[in-house]
């Protein structure tokens, strides 16, 4: 697995994976919902904030301690490309007369705003092969070996799966849920009704947690018994209710969490069997 144009593609590769692991892990993993909440305010410490956090993984799990310039160029790259995002999302909005951004906006959006960020760091751990302040491999590789490869890749196909999945499909049944609310029956929304608070994204979880499981130790037949296991305590209940926009909602829902869970998996299973 290389590409041309690195130079030493070994140690510069290993640099854009731990960016990349770096950048999942703050930007899904450890992001929390205040966070995402104060950014939208353009509250700026919230931007400096997740700006640092971003800058001290990526000098940490790149594992170059004499390059200042991965931290430094993270810090101020990084905060400028959110900051852009919420001025387009919120002046896209404003032109709405809900002023609500589509659920294909924000998609796009989301989509946009990774390939920023991912394509910045793909171009610094260029930049920095080129220049020749990637001689040797990084630190990590030094003291763990193969081994560091193997864990940021599963750290990065975890994050991807689980929680950035988690987003996305969040993304993409918002329009159920506002069709939901729409109905007036705020009985369907109650929380008696749906559950725990984040009943629904701690499910989500684990199912992804379990498929990206399932596909790494080359048992895929796990996946359709989780299928008939959710499906059994799910629209269960929701038959005596007959509650069919509701029932829908649900399945439409686990079924982009499966598809999601599926193809994560599978990219992390591909890249760990050819790097």
């Amino acid at each position: 697995m290389s590409i041309q144009i690195f130079s030493t593609n070994s140690a510069s590769l290993l640099v854009l994976l731990g960016l990349v692991a770096a950048h999942l892990a703050i930007d899904f993993a450890f992001q929390t919902d205040q966070d995402v909440r104060l950014k939208r305010q353009f509250r700026v410490w919230a931007f400096a904030k997740h700006g640092l956090l971003h800058a001290v993984m990526a000098y940490c799990l790149s594992g170059l301690w004499p390059v200042w310039q991965i931290p430094a160029v993270v810090l101020v790259v990084h905060p400028l490309i959110d900051l852009a995002k919420e001025a387009g999302t919120r002046s896209l909005a404003s032109r709405r007369k809900d002023a609500v951004l589509p659920a294909r906006w924000k998609l796009v959006a989301l989509l946009a705003d990774q390939a920023l960020h991912l394509g910045v760091l793909f171009a610094l751990a260029a930049l920095l092969d080129g220049a020749g302040q990637i001689s040797g491999p990084p630190f990590w590789t030094t003291v763990f070996g193969q081994l560091w490869i193997k864990i940021l890749v599963l750290s990065a196909g975890f994050i991807l799966s689980v929680y950035a999945g988690g987003v996305v499909v969040g993304i993409l049944v918002e329009p159920l849920v506002r069709e939901l609310r729409s109905t007036g029956d705020e009985s369907s929304l109650s929380p008696r009704r749906r559950g725990f608070e984040k009943g629904g994204r701690y499910i989500g979880q684990l199912e992804r947690t379990l498929i990206l499981l399932f596909v790494l130790v080359n048992q895929p037949t796990g996946v359709g018994f989780l299928v008939a296991a959710k499906s059994l305590f799910r629209f269960g209940d929701l038959k005596e209710h007959e509650d069919r926009m509701e029932a829908e909602y649900i399945i439409i829902g686990t079924m982009l969490s499966f598809a999601w869970g599926l193809v994560a998996a599978w990219l992390t299973q591909y890249v760990l069997q050819n790097i």
